[in-house]
């Protein structure tokens, strides 16, 4: 399965913290380690467009066939090589013919029809 966020938000925010120092007069009224925020960001994705659902749709259900055809594939692929061995052993086991040396003493070899 194709893991895929369709919608989220993503929140940062700056803060800087207000301390008093001597020689900085314009804090005003400010208390000593007072939190301020300085920045704030919220990106967010609320609606995916048609498109990219139709893109991601295609990719899960390709995935799908892609899957299925290889186990399937490899299941006809294992019974088949089961099969061709089962044909080479009976065909490796068949009765060879016997060759003998003919009797005359010549190299030639006869089939013996025993």
């Amino acid at each position: 399965n194709l893991g895929l966020v369709i919608n989220g938000n993503s929140r940062v925010q700056l803060n800087v913290e207000a301390r008093k120092a001597i020689a900085v007069p314009f804090l005003g009224n400010l208390p000593d380690g007072q939190i301020l925020p300085l920045m704030w960001v919220d990106v967010g994705l609320d609606t995916v467009p048609e498109g990219i659902l139709s893109i991601l749709k295609h990719a899960y259900f390709t995935a799908n066939y892609v899957d299925a055809f290889f186990r399937w594939g490899s299941i006809v692929i294992i019974i088949s090589c089961l099969f061709a061995l089962k044909y080479l052993f009976r065909k490796k086991g068949k009765s060879h013919a016997v060759l003998k040396r003919n009797a005359s003493g010549e190299d030639k070899l006869l089939e013996d029809s025993a």
